[in-house]
């Protein structure tokens, strides 16, 4: 099986011929003729989102006041490898814990995607980052806005795949 990111290979193309098959040394690693299903996306849209956003400097988790920074949150398992895609505006930020962490909760393992710089320019762009969520963990949190960007924050939020790596 050949992937890029969560999505399955299906066709390759050398110009303008069809690749049907694909070997490592002898063994065969992809052939056209596999009929992979597609991953499912585990991003439950229904729960919502809170007002909360992780400082960029040093990795503390706050609670806003307001809607200005949004993050969305999805139930996953403990110790599992997830990617999460996104159509990135200006933050792009995830990280697992367990349950929720109180406002000033310095946090360890949060992801921030190399284009998130902590500035003001909207990306406009498809953008994954992979975690393994902690030991104990049962939610992943995706920091995806805030009001200095360009794009809308429904688009940016309807934009969210979660995909659980598979074993």
């Amino acid at each position: 099986m050949i992937t890029i990111g969560a999505k399955k290979v299906k066709n390759i193309m050398v110009g303008s011929k069809t690749i049907s098959k694909v070997y490592v040394g002898s063994q065969l690693v992809w052939s056209s003729g596999e009929t992979a299903a597609e991953p499912t996306n585990i991003y439950d849209k229904s729960v919502a989102d809170i007002w909360a956003y992780v400082r960029y400097a040093n990795k503390v988790f706050n609670v806003s006041t307001n809607a200005t920074n949004l993050m969305a949150r999805c139930a996953v398992e403990p110790n599992t490898t997830y990617i999460v895609e996104i159509l990135m505006d200006t933050r792009f930020r995830v990280f697992s814990y367990k349950g929720q962490p109180v406002s000033g909760t310095e946090l360890s393992g949060v992801l921030i995607d190399e284009l998130d710089d902590n500035g003001a320019v909207s990306i406009n762009a498809k953008r994954t980052l992979t975690i393994t969520t902690g030991a104990d963990h049962t939610m992943l949190y995706i920091g995806y806005w805030t009001s200095t960007g360009s794009l809308k924050a429904e688009d940016v939020r309807n934009s969210i795949k979660i995909y659980k790596e598979s074993d």
